[in-house]
């Protein structure tokens, strides 16, 4: 598919002023955006630059990726002899990872640079504990300024059928490392910062799902919510975690081990999924009616809310460095992308 601009649909928001309990009630800018000819953009990663990845899908139901510069333009992109391309995060320096399909629906890792070009992420087949494992897709979920790059992948046993999903971390080199707790488990990994620690959630077929920090030395520690479940969303450069859990629901754990909760006044559900190097966290809140809505929390713990205005639902997904906010919204034309944002390129 070319990278003509001409494919460019801007849709202009309007000024918001954000409601609910914030230290800084000033108007912000939300821009919304769509590729053309889509009923669905969704954004997935912001990076510090203020470019936006993500997918928009076609009249045909196949799913491409697109790089939205900050002055707007929108650029797709798929990766060559792919029938889906799915874009998961980007970097400052504009590297893009995530996973496409093949012809065959096999589902493969990328790494797009910034050029353009692409390098297949496919872990190899293994052989572990006396089985035989076959590797059948490989997905790249997040990656770090020094181009590293985590995600999972999947392997059935042969001839047993038997089913593992396990982490993997590729350096700037090419690289492959593979982790995980073996046996039938299920690992995904969120999320991976400048150092190489990486968080992510893992289950097996009876238990609840725990979270997991891995630690640049490969060091892997698993935690739960007084027993129950627990999800590790993010984590940024000092270490600070954000996930939920079923007892405590949302929280950001410091790298000493404190928890602190974070719930929206009001919510019934709050689901924090990113933080940035200050310590701003963002993510959606609902209440009784499961309606998501937008929020960014302070560093002091107070909440700016916000909803795309005319959306009956807003699911942020990315925040950079300055907390510009990106993500998606439903209304009654489909799935658009937002930039909520008071700053200008």
């Amino acid at each position: 598919m070319t990278d003509s601009l001409w494919l460019v649909r801007m849709r202009l928001g309007t000024v918001l002023v954000l409601a609910g309990i914030a230290s800084n009630l000033s108007a912000q800018t939300i821009t919304t955006f769509d590729a053309a000819g889509s009923a669905d953009t969704e954004p997935a990663a912001i990076n510090s630059r203020g470019q936006i990845t993500g997918r928009y899908v076609d009249a045909s139901s196949q799913s491409h990726g697109f790089l939205r510069e900050c002055g707007g333009a929108l650029i797709p992109f798929d990766v060559p002899s792919s029938t889906n391309t799915q874009p998961a995060a980007m970097n400052a320096r504009g590297q893009i990872t995530g996973y496409y399909a093949d012809s065959s629906s096999a589902l493969h890792g990328f790494l797009r640079e910034r050029d353009g070009t692409f390098t297949v992420i496919d872990v190899p087949d293994s052989f572990d504990d006396g089985i035989q494992w076959h590797t059948y897709e490989t997905a790249g979920t997040a990656i770090n300024p020094a181009g590293q790059v985590t995600g999972y992948y999947s392997q059935t046993s042969v001839p047993a059928f038997l089913l593992r999903v396990q982490g993997f971390l590729r350096s700037s080199d090419g690289t492959l490392t593979t982790f995980g707790l073996g046996g039938r488990t299920y690992m995904t990994p969120t999320a991976i910062n400048p150092i190489g620690q990486i968080v992510g959630s893992v289950h097996d077929d009876v238990g609840p799902t725990l979270a997991f920090l891995r630690d640049a030395d490969g060091t892997l520690t698993i935690f739960t919510d007084h027993g129950d479940e627990m999800r590790f969303q993010d984590i940024n450069p000092a270490g600070q975690i954000v996930g939920f859990g079923r007892v405590s629901g949302g929280f950001v754990r410091q790298p000493d081990g404190t928890i602190t909760t974070i719930n929206v006044p009001g919510s019934d559900l709050t689901h924090p999924d990113v933080i940035n190097a200050p310590g701003r966290v963002a993510g959606s809140y609902s209440a009784f009616d499961g309606i998501p809505h937008g929020f960014l929390r302070e560093g002091d713990g107070t909440f700016a809310l916000f909803d795309v205005p005319g959306s009956s639902s807003t699911q942020p997904t990315g925040m950079n460095l300055s907390s510009q906010i990106t993500g998606y919204y439903q209304d009654a034309t489909g799935v658009h992308g937002f930039l909520r944002s008071g700053r200008r390129c």
